[in-house]
């Protein structure tokens, strides 16, 4: 069985849609087990708490390295550590084309703002990458965007592996 290994980063202020997303993957490997795929889901509400000698967000980016797909939701902010772990997944790409990388956000309901961090990110990383975000409103609007990323991600891989 194939394995793909799926990081999700956010702040807390999203927990919702992290949570969501984490059903999101309970269901899509239902159907994709049947295809010989496995997704599995790595996000720091699934890591183990106890203390072991290291930072724990150290522990978080040695798992960046290690995945297929990185995913870094937004809404108003940008925490420090999302920005470190898309460090981390950039400077892995840079070096082994891996992980991919997605940006989504969610849009804001009428009279929100995005927060002066977040203003900063968007300079920093969106524009300097000449990338950017995919755009949800819902829960069926993110499942919809993983859904085709995904799609496309297996048959790149399946088309990659025929191609040796």
């Amino acid at each position: 069985m194939k394995t793909i290994k799926v990081f999700l980063a956010s702040s807390e202020e999203l927990e919702q849609d992290r949570r969501n997303f984490g059903y999101l993957v309970d269901e899509l490997n239902s159907h994709y087990s049947k295809r010989g795929v496995k997704i599995e889901l790595l996000m720091w509400e699934r890591f183990d708490s106890a203390y072991n000698g290291k930072r724990k967000q150290d522990e978080y980016n040695e798992q960046i390295i290690t995945c297929d797909i990185f995913i870094a939701l937004f809404y108003k902010k940008a925490g420090l550590y999302t920005r470190e772990e898309i460090d981390c997944a950039l400077d892995e790409f840079k070096k082994t084309k891996r992980p991919k990388i997605f940006f989504y956000m969610k849009n804001l309901e009428k009279g929100e703002q995005e927060t002066p961090d977040l203003i900063k990110f968007e300079e920093d990383y969106f524009h300097s990458l000449h990338h950017y975000p995919c755009r949800y409103s819902s829960y069926e609007g993110m499942k919809s965007l993983f859904m085709q990323e995904l799609e496309n991600f297996i048959y790149d891989e399946s088309k990659d592996s025929f191609d040796k």
